[in-house]
Formats: C-alpha cells, sequence, structure tokens
C-alpha cells in the first residue's frame, strides 16, 4: 500500500526516489511537493482560523486539548 502510493506521487511529481545504501530507496519531496506541503500548512491555518472565529478562542483551544489527549491514548495503545 505505502509502496502504492509513493509510487503514484513520484508520477505525479510530488516525490523523487533516490538509490540509497544497499536496496533501499531514499524518498525525497518535489519542489512541487515542497509547495504543495506549504500550501497545505497554509490552508489548514487558514480553516482552523476560521473554526476559531466562528465557535471562539475558549471553545477551539478546549477541542484541540481534547483531540491531543484523544491523540495521545491511540499512540499508547
Amino acid at each position: 500500500m505505502v509502496a502504492k502510493t509513493v509510487k503514484e506521487l513520484c508520477l505525479i511529481g510530488y516525490l523523487h526516489q533516490v538509490e540509497s545504501e544497499g536496496n533501499r530507496k531514499q524518498i525525497l519531496f518535489t519542489k512541487q511537493g515542497e509547495k504543495l506541503i506549504e500550501d497545505t500548512r497554509k490552508l489548514l491555518a487558514k480553516l482552523d482560523k476560521t473554526i476559531e472565529n466562528s465557535i471562539g478562542s475558549v471553545a477551539f483551544k478546549t477541542i484541540i486539548k481534547q483531540l491531543d489527549k484523544i491523540r495521545f491514548l491511540l499512540n499508547n495503545k
């Protein structure tokens, strides 16, 4: 599943594979991939701000804290 996703991302220009030690390949972001990450971060920050403005700062921070607790519990099973 991961190999297929990496291959697809290489084909559309977001990743590039480079031969490494042994039969391993290093996976790198292309400039297009780095731009995608930058754009995604900006979009998510804008979404966070929109939600925060809609529900209020206190409620938003409370939700973030609760989500962090859930993530912690899921990661430490």
